[in-house]
């Protein structure tokens, strides 16, 4: 305030603006004061860096935020559904954002070539799309015997996904890995009227206690036995009835932070018809500057 009083009776006493009174100089203060307000309002309800004291992502009612404060060091393990012909692919991703995972795995099936290598799991499923989401059951089930413990989240994505790992590591501060619960690009069909599902192509987090719950009640009763292509719905139905709630990845002006396409489709017209029909939460503004894919 002082400092904008200081400017105000500079530019008021300037050799290039006419002398003025005191009414005159009461005048310009009470401007530039209440122009400072707007400023710090808006400031406040729009910061340009995000407001770490507020919520932030949330979950969609019933379910509240189970962490208040942030989490720093989230390891997240990311799996990367692949197949044997995509070398190229898989190099590009592990020069680039896959490097900040802590863990990334490419989920590969059985061809005549099999590859070996520290980043490649290859799971007794054929390399065939028809085999999806055999593909990624088996790869769950190898991360949840291997791993348990070492990690609190688990991402799944394809090849022609990009991930912004740090801000995906903030998002999920807010949540508790100990606790069940999964986000992504929410959608629905009407087969998933009830609790929809996270697209596949736009990359979905599942918390450990969540891949725990899909593996104990979800994998061991049956469930995801029907074998296809779509593999995120139909691991999204199993972890639906595995007792894990859904996550909003909304922020807190409703944008979304997952996308399952480009960022030119996403802002220019006409929108893609995934986006724009089947988004669970309908009406979001589509990119969130907490951008995760």
């Amino acid at each position: 305030m002082a400092l904008l009083y200081t400017i105000c009776m500079d530019i008021c006493h300037g050799d290039l603006v006419i002398k003025c009174g005191f009414p005159r100089q009461a005048l310009i203060v009470a401007v530039c004061i209440a122009v400072n307000i707007i400023v710090v309002t808006q400031f406040k309800r729009y910061p340009v860096v995000p407001n770490t004291k507020e919520k932030g992502i949330y979950t969609i009612p019933p379910f509240k935020c189970t962490n208040n404060s942030h989490q720093t060091d989230i390891r997240v393990l990311c799996l990367i559904l692949a197949n044997g012909y995509e070398d190229q692919k898989m190099t590009a991703i592990s020069k680039t954002w896959a490097v900040r995972c802590d863990k990334h795995l490419f989920i590969n099936g059985q061809t005549n070539m099999t590859k070996k290598a520290k980043t490649i799991l290859n799971v007794p499923v054929p390399e065939k799309r028809k085999h999806l989401t055999r593909k990624v059951q088996r790869a769950l089930e190898h991360i949840y015997r291997t791993y348990k413990g070492k990690y609190h989240w688990i991402l799944k994505c394809d090849t022609d996904t990009f991930v912004i790992m740090d801000n995906l590591r903030y998002l999920l501060s807010f949540a508790d890995s100990n606790k069940p619960g999964y986000l992504g690009f929410h959608i629905k069909t009407k087969e998933t009227e009830r609790n929809g599902y996270m697209s596949g192509g736009g990359a979905y987090a599942i918390s450990w206690q969540g891949l725990h719950q899909l593996m104990q009640k979800g994998f061991k009763n049956g469930c995801c036995e029907q074998d296809g292509p779509n593999e995120d719905l139909r691991i999204g139905l199993c972890l639906a009835e595995s007792d894990v709630p859904v996550l909003n990845s909304l922020d807190r002006e409703g944008k979304e932070a997952f996308h399952s396409d480009s960022l030119q489709r996403l802002l220019y017209p006409p929108h893609p018809k995934l986006t724009t029909k089947y988004a669970w939460n309908s009406g979001f503004k589509f990119v969130s500057i907490i951008k995760v894919t």
